[in-house]
Formats: C-alpha cells, structure tokens, sequence
C-alpha cells in the first residue's frame, strides 16, 4: 500500500469519526472509548506544525510552549552529513 493510499483511507476515516462527533452519532461511551484511545497516541508536531493548524505564527506556539508546558520537545538527533561521508564505508557508497 502506497503513502498516498494510505493518507487517503486515513482522512476518509477521521472525516468520517469527525462527522460523527459533530452530528452525535455516538453514544457517550463510544466518545469516552474513542477520546481515551485519541488522547493515549502519542502525536508528535513541530511549532509550525501547532501554528498552521491553529492559524498562529510559530513564534506565539513557541511562546505558549515555554511559558505553560511542562514537558521537554523531543529533539532530533541530527548528524553533518559532510562529516559523515567521509567516514561512511566504502561499500555504501555508489
């Protein structure tokens, strides 16, 4: 299954859960059900992720996130990949 398949089939499910939430569709302990499973996934975004779904700047997430969060963001672990190529076996290069 491709990626674009698989987004396709995910929008058309959470589009349809959504429709049942704002039209009640579901009964209590369906919403209770499905909010513990939503709230238990563990959902990572960037701060321009955050800004563009709540239609702020960035900079405003990033200034609620350090005056009102608790938790530390998880960091990427990035590498300079100049460094890298001129250690990186010779069997991986093409």
């Amino acid at each position: 299954m491709n990626e674009t398949l698989i987004r396709k089939i995910l929008c058309e499910f959470f589009g349809f859960l959504q429709y049942k939430v704002m039209h009640g569709g579901f009964t209590l302990e369906e919403e209770m059900s499905l909010l513990e499973i939503f709230t238990g996934i563990p959902i990572s975004a960037t701060a321009d992720d955050i800004a563009g779904y709540y239609g702020r700047s960035p900079e405003a997430v990033r200034a609620v996130v350090s005056r009102k969060m608790i938790s530390k963001p998880k960091r990427r672990v990035l590498y300079d990949f100049n460094e890298f190529q001129r250690v990186a076996p010779d069997k991986w290069k093409k």
